[in-house]
């Protein structure tokens, strides 16, 4: 067993956790992040269209050039971004965009008539305005909930302002008050104009600033500051609730900035808003109800339906997989960029709905399944689609050869060359194993430094050992397609009779079809008992195929009765190619566990649910916990807003628990208390989250105070300041790499806007004050296009995309206003609403530029910070799994009752550590997309200093997902092994050598710490952990022949063919493979961090470590 074990390679295989990596990737190619995140699509369709060199494809290349018609417009489809292409050619996203244009155009087209414009007031553009904000291409209950949002932070925005008005009519100078009334009735008799219309001079002395109090002014920018904060932390705590907090400071903006002119209290200087956004309401309601109507669960459904076609595709293209050459299957190949982006865009959706499932109690619906019947599918289905994601890793392990092959000073295979000891499988896994962030063969000879001078003799020993047995991967793919040929067909097969059922179950809400139902339900049972048949099977018999031309070596081997020497003949087995296969076996026997349980749930369900009929909400007990979650980039990635998650929750009570404060003991008396929640207080205000707050307030009040000015409060009010102070506020971000960025698209949208607004304008109305006919005409005919960028744009483009939809709502809506509602102030008509919005644009966002400048927030520090952090967190999880694996309890547990609704490798699991493994490693798994969110937008603040190493941070952050790929695959091994075989080979597994997982948590720790306080690591730390890894193994394999000549029972370490040919050493031998992986982007890991942070040389040590391993060494 032990020398088996050596024989394990990197593994790719990633359970759930790779989701977030590749969605993010997905969204932030314009940002710079990476290369990689920017082909998989587009590259491959590319790729594989010029790489057809079959006689059809050339015939059909040269019909298509001489089609004129379709030449052209496959240069047009071409020329598009894909996000565009693929919308337009789906039925459904073209129902979404109609409702959400009539969703806008019937929002401009209330407020044309006069009786509906005299009606909503001076606001009444935001009927149009807030169709951009929240349109309706979201299911109705989910709708309904954000609308409800909006006017929420409305109505609490009203309510502070309305507080203030009455709290600075308490304060006002009655002595000021009837003085100015007195100044206001003198100039009145002075002049016969006014004494001819005395309401007219009221009201432009109210607006000239002639009743303005001190006090009074004092108090409103009080209570403007305390909402203001109050909303900021909704926005830094509550991402969920950013509508709220954007129409909350809305509210006070306006209420605070126009209520201390007025000499008495008006409580309904929002009325028009409000009355305007509930018209939206009203409207988007109506149309999501009424206009291709879709509820929650409906969606859910429609969606698993569409993610099992991905995940069958996926398991159908392994066939192309196997029948391939190591050469196509590495990065940058059509057929890897391929699998790559139909594996982003199976976790990618699966992610976006885990972030809805928890609305869909809270729905009303009609069908047969309930609300709760879709949520309890969706943990299978997430677990589905995380192992269908995993069988990606595989084609990555074999699309490696060809490089290691380029990497080794030598002619031989080392890709396919592995020890079978731990020592020669550890060592081959470094030198033969690119690191994760390395994608070239330039980076795996600088990963090939850090090997040791063993580690490099043990490389070249298994290349020829492997060279001479003929084990190479190459010629066992055939094998491992002919073995597991059943099995993928079957599970092809049950993903068909599942979409069959599904799409039933949906399609068929209010009609019956008994026959039908029937039909497909003895059609899924089939299925199912096909399925388990055919596992048991591969179980059984199939997979030792794989094990057959490895079976005269290890006979050979284990034949021996001599110890010693059945210890060297294991050492010169080649394995590597067999430990790989077993990376595709177990993946494949997984995806196959997933699909029974999510098939057999199913029809559990389906005996239960026969009639459709109504069914209501279950009730509100989520719902706050789903709008203060952190973490949900698309929220706050929308406006622009930092989207970092929080850490490991689970870690930070952990932290808490044995963390103590090196200056200060717990406090024991009540004013140590009060004096430590002040010292606490203290420290928050350090967060980013705080200073962004109170920079938020400060900058607020600053550009609020000429509202309050005598001399300014006419401008003021008539040029519409309070919109240079509300864009003050949604530009404001916590990086100073986000404000750049932010800046960016926003004056960029903006101009956008303004064109599209003219555009929409003067094409209706000409150069009148409106005509409504053919300002609805022009306005619905420019919000076309709009509308469709509007809801379908990438995450990373929504700051301007929004900013462009709602000044285009601006300028036609103000123009509109202002040419037919008699008002106070005239804030232009066309080109003059259009370039003073503008400026205003370009003032509230310098004023907040400036603002978060004093000081700046880096964000290349809190990308820096981050990785220690993440690295951190790994480290701990590392720590969590290997203290399961020497675990001698039980990591079952046994529970009878759920053994008939679960599959064999599902049943008696303990939930409970598996649980917190799962919910860590998300953790992490999110902090690393957030993190290489903000590594892109990193790169806007510049190279004032130097140049940013911004490709070593994102090779930090491959490495760190490559490490969460490995602690997944090495939990899913523990869960799969049996309790008494792990715990008999305890003694055998050298990774588990006490020793050496010192060394591991030493190097995480130290790695952390460099990146943390960007101090250098020293030149002594371990070079290559596998390095370590052997030599522990020697002193092992010394200590247990000492025991053997000693006489102690060594039964805990002996192993036979028996044991080499069981499935548990399958699920063993993959882990292992995870392990080597988590060493090899440790060592990678090491070296960046040397890079980033510096090293601190011993003089001469490298050259005496050299010497005395050359020296000491036998191969």
């Amino acid at each position: 067993m032990a020398t088996l074990e050596k024989t394990s390679s990197r593994d790719k295989t990633s359970l759930e956790t790779d989701n977030n990596k590749v969605e993010h990737d997905k969204a932030t190619p314009s940002l710079g992040s990476s290369k990689d995140s920017q082909t998989p699509k587009g590259a491959s369709a590319t790729k594989e269209t010029t790489s057809s060199s079959s006689p059809n494809a050339t015939a059909n290349g040269s019909t298509s050039q001489n089609d004129p018609s379709k030449s052209l417009f496959t240069k047009l489809t071409s020329a598009l971004p894909p996000w565009v292409t693929t919308n337009l050619q789906n039925p459904r996203s073209l129902k979404t965009w109609l409702r959400c244009w009539l969703a806008a155009w019937v929002g401009i087209v209330i407020f044309l008539p006069h009786k509906s414009l005299n009606t909503l007031g001076a606001s009444a553009f935001f009927s149009m305005l807030s169709a951009f904000f929240l349109p309706p291409n979201i299911p109705v209950q989910l709708f309904v909930f954000m609308i409800s949002t909006m006017l929420i932070g409305i109505l609490l925005g009203w309510g502070v302002g309305a507080a203030a008005m009455r709290a600075a009519s308490a304060v006002r100078s009655q002595a000021l008050l009837q003085a100015a009334t007195l100044q206001l009735q003198q100039s009145i008799q002075s002049n016969p104009a006014l004494q001819a219309n005395p309401s007219f001079a009221q009201t432009d002395a109210v607006f000239h600033g002639l009743f303005l109090d001190t006090r009074s002014s004092v108090m409103f920018g009080a209570f403007l500051g305390v909402g203001v904060f109050f909303f900021g932390l909704i926005r830094a705590y509550a991402p969920k609730l950013t509508i709220l907090s954007i129409f909350g400071t809305i509210a006070v903006d306006i209420f605070c900035s126009i209520g201390p002119l007025f000499p008495a209290p008006q409580y309904n200087l929002l009325r028009s808003l409000l009355i305007s956004s509930t018209c939206y309401c009203a409207v988007g309601l109506i149309l999501t109800i009424f206009v291709f109507p879709e509820s929650m669960s409906h969606s859910a459904l429609r969606t698993f339906s569409d993610q099992l076609r991905r995940a069958k595709a996926l398991i159908e293209i392994q066939d192309e997989v196997l029948k391939s050459k190591p050469e196509e299957l590495g990065r940058g190949t059509v057929l890897g960029m391929k699998i790559e982006g139909m594996r982003a865009g199976l976790v990618g959706v699966q992610t976006q709905l885990s972030t809805t499932a928890g609305f869909m109690s809270l729905e009303f619906s009609w069908g047969k399944w309930n609300s709760d019947d879709v949520k309890d599918l969706l943990d299978p289905m997430s677990s589905l689609i995380a192992r269908v994601a995993g069988l990606q890793s595989f084609s990555r392990l074999v699309g490696q050869t060809p490089v290691i092959q380029g990497k080794q000073p030598d002619s031989v295979d080392t890709n396919t060359s592995t020890n079978t000891n731990t020592n020669t499988n550890a060592d081959a896994n470094p030198a033969n194993a690119s690191s994760p962030s390395q994608g070239a063969q330039g980076g795996l000879k600088k990963a090939l430094k850090n090997d040791t001078y063993l580690v490099d003799q043990v490389n070249k020993i298994n290349a020829t050992l492997e060279s001479t047995y003929n084990c190479r991967i190459i010629d066992l793919l055939p094998i491992i397609s002919k073995a597991s040929l059943h099995l993928r067909e079957a599970c092809v097969y049950g993903c068909n009779c599942t979409i069959k059922k599904l799409e039933n179950i949906n399609k068929h809400r209010w009609t019956k079809n008994p026959d039908q139902d029937g039909s497909l339900v003895r059609e899924m049972d089939g299925s199912i008992e096909k399925l388990r048949g055919v596992l048991n099977e591969f179980r059984e018999t199939h997979r030792l195929l794989v094990l057959e031309p490895f079976m005269p070596m290890l006979q050979r081997t284990f034949s021996s009765e001599d110890e010693e020497e059945q210890e060297e003949l294991a050492i010169s087995l080649p394995l590597r190619s067999l430990y790989i296969s077993y990376v595709f076996c177990t993946n494949l026997v997984a995806v196959t566990e997933a699909l029974l349980r999510l098939m057999e749930l199913m029809r559990a369900t389906v005996a239960k649910r026969r009639v459709n009929r109504l069914w209501a909400p279950k009730g509100l007990r989520a719902l706050w916990k789903l709008f203060t979650v952190r973490g949900d980039e698309n929220d706050r990635a929308a406006l622009g807003d930092e989207t970092l998650p929080k850490g490991d929750e689970t870690g930070e009570l952990e932290d808490r628990l044995y963390r103590r404060d090196p200056d200060s003991r717990a406090p024991t008396n009540f004013m140590q208390k009060v004096m430590n929640s002040t010292h606490g207080l203290y420290h928050w205000t350090k967060t980013a989250e705080a200073k962004f707050t109170l920079k938020f307030t400060v900058a607020s009040v600053a550009l609020w105070v000429p509202a309050v000015v005598h001399r300014t409060a006419h401008f003021y009010y008539v040029e519409r300041g309070f919109w240079a102070l509300i864009m003050l506020q949604t530009t404001m971000n916590i990086y100073a790499a986000d404000q750049i960025y932010n800046l960016v698209t926003r004056l960029v949208g903006t101009f956008v806007g303004l064109c599209f607004g003219l555009v929409a304008w003067y094409m209706g109305n000409g150069l009148g004050n409106g005509n409504p006919y053919g300002a609805a005409a022009a306005t619905g005919f420019v919000m076309v296009p709009m509308t469709f960028i509007r809801i379908f744009a990438p995450i990373q483009y929504l700051p301007g995309v929004i900013l462009t939809c709602v000044t285009t709502a601006l300028i036609v809506g103000y123009s509109w206003v202002d040419g037919n509602l008699p008002q106070y102030s005239s804030p232009g008509i066309g080109w003059n609403i259009a370039w003073k919005r503008f400026t205003l644009v370009v003032i509230g966002s310098a004023a907040s530029f400036i603002m978060m400048m004093l000081p700046p927030t880096s964000g290349r520090k809190a990308v820096r910070l981050r990785n220690a952090s993440i690295i951190s967190q790994l480290a701990d999880l590392y720590g969590f799994l290997i203290s399961t694996w020497i675990s001698t309890d039980s990591l079952k547990e046994g529970d009878s009752s759920s053994d008939e609704d679960l599959p064999a490798a599902d049943t008696h699991v303990n939930s409970r550590w598996l649980a917190e493994f799962r919910k860590r490693l998300l953790d992490i798994a999110g902090a690393v997309t957030a993190t290489r969110s903000l590594t892109a937008i990193a790169t806007w603040e510049g190279s004032i200093r130097g140049k940013w190493p911004v490709k070593e941070y994102m090779a930090l952050l491959d490495v760190e997902a490559e490490m969460i790929t490995a602690l997944a695959q090495l939990g899913g091994a523990l869960t799969h092994m049996d309790d008494e075989w792990r715990v008999q080979f305890l003694h055998s597994t050298r990774a588990l050598n006490p020793n050496f997982i010192t060394d591991v948590m030493a190097v995480f720790s130290l790695i952390s710490q460099s990146l943390r306080t960007a101090e250098p690591l020293h030149a002594v730390l371990p070079q290559s952990l596998v390095g370590r890894l052997m030599y522990h193994s020697h002193s092992h394999h010394h200590m247990h022949a000492r025991s053997h000549s000693e006489g102690t029972d060594s039964k805990h370490s002996s192993v036979s063919l028996d044991h080499v040919a069981s499935i548990d050493y399958m699920f063993y031998a993959a882990g292992v493979v995870a392990m080597f992986q988590l060493l090899q982007s440790l060592d990678e890991l090491h070296r960046l961090t040397k890079e980033l942070c510096g090293e601190v040389p011993l003089r001469g040590f490298t050259d005496w470590r050299d010497q005395f391993e050359r020296s000491h060494t036998r191969v």
